[in-house]
């Protein structure tokens, strides 16, 4: 068998730039390989901070809902507490008080801070 020189050498080119080809082909599936792993890494991360943040948020739901349950037990607590004022100030009506000049007056008048020492000195 003999081969032509030029055939041998047009099918050497042929055949550096086939493998000049599969070398940039290669190259390119690398390429899209390393940003393939680069998004499955971020979509990690995603997931990740996605689970972070509905987990804050169920956390502040119940915190909420704690709240919202003292609110109304509060509401409920300072209604009882008015009743019981009311009551109170029923009971303290009955009593009186003298003043310094000997006048009687109901004792719910007393409200001020200043009419305490007149209280203290009229029930002792």
């Amino acid at each position: 068998m003999v081969f032509e020189l030029g055939c041998v050498a047009d099918f050497l080119v042929a055949l550096f730039l086939s493998l000049f080809a599969v070398q940039g082909i290669v190259g390119g599936i690398t390429k899209v390989s390393d940003i393939v792993a680069d998004i499955a890494a971020a979509s990690r991360e995603q997931s990740m901070g996605i689970e972070q943040t509905h987990q804050a948020v169920s956390e502040m739901d119940q915190i909420t809902q704690h709240n919202a349950a003292l609110v109304e037990e509060i509401a409920a607590t300072a209604a009882s507490l008015q009743d019981q004022a009311s009551a109170l100030e029923q009971v303290v009506q009955r009593f009186r008080l003298k003043d310094v000049h000997g006048h009687t007056t109901p004792a719910t008048g007393v409200r001020k801070q200043q009419d305490l020492p007149r209280l203290v000195a009229t029930l002792a």
